[in-house]
């Protein structure tokens, strides 16, 4: 009870604590700042007036507020604001709920809202999910057409930002790009991008890039575009309909910016939508209503909250006929759909570009078959995966689990396999047998008696490696360097069940050949015939990274730099790109993680954290399982059971990991 009271004090004096200091730092770089009272000027659009708004918080800094695309004017008027909007692009409270960002709390008043934290106030109960309190938002004027070059199969366009653009959490680039591409009679690309500053883009060998192919017959879709603003529709051809329109009243028709990109498509009143995972929620999602974020995490399933997967893919059935949008993408977004008469679906992503694929149908198996197709078809199982199954945490040791079969036999009930969880490990080690209640002897003598009556044995496998010298698979990793770095170029520490523990890093080709060492040599000893990957988000204890992990914990009291280090990474993360800067382990705009906008870091890795590809875990992190269910897939087909198809099923996944294996839920949560 006491630490429920104290922690939150403590975080709330830590806050001012934090922003006194910001705002001491910007009194001292006064020194170095000629300090005037700021006159209006109608030419300049930073000059100081009255209805100005205000930009900033208590105790930001110049850059925090330059790089928030407003105006810094330190002033000796003691009304002036220091930071705030530019003129011509003021605030406003006229903001769309899809758009709407939460700047309140649970029981937030409107007179805490307004006066203290300048936020707007207009409740809306008609709309689920629709925040009370929010920020104000300028309006943004979005791109015009400049160029356009087409051919039999392909539409490229130049758009160029109309004038200064909306800079909300970031600049707004001044040129995109727009290639349509129709590749099949059903499947229509359309990328958007930034032509002069490339950014992170899904690998073609991680996730296909479908390509286009011979067409026999007309399309089954129109694509067409307007100037100014830029906006695009697809219409279906048989019938006419509109199926996709980024022309939405009230909507921003496009936002770029290098950490938030926004489009909204337009739907029909009470749309049939389904898709967009990994959530417990209803299969057809809320038409009053939904906001889905898309960000892997280790969660016991809570209803209505991101969970384990992302699939940026949804389905819509429309007049009798079905449809579907899949985003390339794998950086962590909010998806809502907003009632109304037209209704709206928006897209706010936090990095990459803008890659979607549409398909036409236009059945519904006819969408998921064209989809499959871009991203992989499921993997076919062994044939007896199909049969029945017995799993549970619990089974302390050898002779319970047989008991387990024995008993299945003795009441004539079919038994295909038989799992074991973390109980068979020593330690809650990955590739080791506890000596007392898992002897390898026995177990390899378990499962020869399984064969026999054919059936079979599944374990768990976790990625996270104990750090322990002396134990083969960490000292393995470290003499092959394979596993993720932290922004310091150190193996980053994260915490779960063996304790402190190292990552492969699955893009690093020195992993392949590791994890195949290690899987090998383990089924050299014990034939099982099949792996369940779990806690592959990647879930960690620690938020972000563990800090002095080889210290015992509260051993002596942090000083205030320390504490400073731990509750404030580094604000600023370099990108790959030249001449930029990433917020990436607080990026400007907060998607919806965990139902309450939680940190990135939160229950898994730094987000500053480095693959050996160059790529940050920040644009990474909702593709880890993805990569260890295809590392796995690979050796297992080609090195350990050739001949034999592979049997994996894996709790974290994106869009085309079923090539690779197939998904458990992870654990739920009973409900009454």
């Amino acid at each position: 009870m006491f630490s429920l009271i104290f922690y939150p004090i403590f975080s709330i004096l830590l806050f001012f604590l934090n922003s006194w200091l910001n705002l001491k730092t910007s009194l001292e770089s006064l020194s170095n700042e000629s300090i005037n009272i700021n006159v209006f000027n109608d030419n300049d659009v930073c000059s100081f007036s009255n209805s100005s708004n205000d930009c900033g918080y208590f105790g930001i800094t110049k850059e925090q507020c330059e790089y928030r695309g407003c105006c810094w004017r330190p002033s000796t008027d003691p009304k002036a604001k220091w930071c705030f909007y530019k003129k011509g692009k003021e605030s406003t409270c006229s903001v769309d709920p899809a758009t709407r960002v939460d700047c309140g709390y649970l029981g937030i008043t409107e007179k805490e809202c307004v006066n203290a934290l300048n936020c707007c106030w207009n409740p809306r109960k008609d709309v689920i999910g629709a925040k009370y309190c929010y920020f104000r938002k300028k309006s943004c004027d979005g791109y015009k057409v400049i160029k356009s070059q087409k051919s039999d199969r392909r539409l490229i366009i130049d758009l160029e930002l109309i004038g200064e653009g909306c800079n909300n959490y970031g600049l707004d680039p001044k040129f995109l790009k727009l290639l349509v591409e129709y590749q099949t009679i059903d499947r229509l690309r359309v990328k958007i991008f930034d032509p002069v500053n490339s950014r992170y883009e899904i690998p073609e060998d991680v996730v296909p890039i479908p390509q286009p192919e011979t067409m026999k017959s007309e399309p089954l879709y129109h694509f067409s575009y307007s100037d100014n603003p830029f906006t695009f529709s697809i219409t279906r051809a048989s019938t006419g309909e509109q199926i996709i329109n980024t022309k939405v009243l009230g909507m921003d028709s496009l936002v770029f910016e290098e950490q938030y990109m926004e489009i909204t498509f337009k739907l029909p009143n009470d749309p049939f939508i389904y898709g967009l995972g990994e959530i417990v929620q209803t299969l057809r999602r809320n038409p009053k209503g939904t906001f889905q974020t898309l960000w892997s995490r280790d969660a016991a399933t809570p209803f209505s909250e991101n969970v384990y997967g992302v699939q940026p893919f949804y389905m819509e059935i429309r007049n009798g006929s079905a449809h579907g949008v899949f985003l390339r993408n794998s950086n962590g977004m909010d998806v809502s759909i907003v009632p109304g008469n037209p209704a709206k679906l928006n897209w706010k992503v936090i990095g990459g570009i803008f890659d979607f694929y549409f398909f036409l149908g236009p059945t519904p198996s006819d969408v998921v078959a064209q989809y499959t197709k871009a991203v992989g078809r499921p993997a076919l199982p062994p044939y007896w995966a199909l049969g029945y199954h017995q799993c549970r945490w619990g089974y302390n040791n050898l002779t319970v689990l047989s008991n387990v079969v024995e008993m299945f036999r003795h009441h004539h009930i079919p038994l295909e396999t038989i799992w074991t969880d973390l109980d068979y490990m020593e330690g809650f080690k990955d590739f080791t047998w506890n000596p007392r209640n898992y002897p390898k002897n026995e177990v390899s003598l378990f499962i020869k008696k399984l064969h026999e009556n054919n059936q079979h044995y599944v374990v768990i496998v976790d990625p996270g490696i104990k750090i322990e010298p002396g134990y083969i698979p960490h000292d393995e990793g470290l003499s092959k360097n394979v596993f993720i770095k932290n922004a310091k170029g150190k193996n980053i520490v994260g915490l779960v069940w063996p304790g402190f523990t190292t990552f492969p890093d699955w893009f690093n080709e020195n992993t392949t050949i590791y994890w195949e060492n290690m899987i090998k040599e383990w089924l050299d000893e014990i034939h099982l015939d099949g792996l369940w990957l779990d806690m592959n988000e990647p879930a960690n204890w620690c938020k972000g990274e563990c800090i002095d992990f080889d210290k015992i914990i509260f051993q002596k009291l942090p000083n205030f730099k320390e504490i400073q280090e731990k509750i404030n990474p580094e604000f600023f993360s370099v990108s790959s790109k030249p001449n930029t800067i990433r917020n990436l382990n607080n990026p400007p705009y907060r998607i919806n993680n965990g139902g309450n906008r939680m940190s990135l870091n939160e229950l898994t890795l730094s987000m500053d954290a480095v693959h050996s590809n160059g790529a940050v875990e920040y644009d990474v992190h909702n593709l880890y399982g993805h990569m260890e269910s295809k590392v796995t897939y690979k050796i297992w087909e080609e090195k350990i059971r050739k001949g034999k198809r592979p049997f994996l099923i894996t709790r974290s996944t994106f869009s085309g990991t079923g090539k690779y294996a197939g998904h458990w839920t992870g654990m739920y949560l009973k409900r009454q």
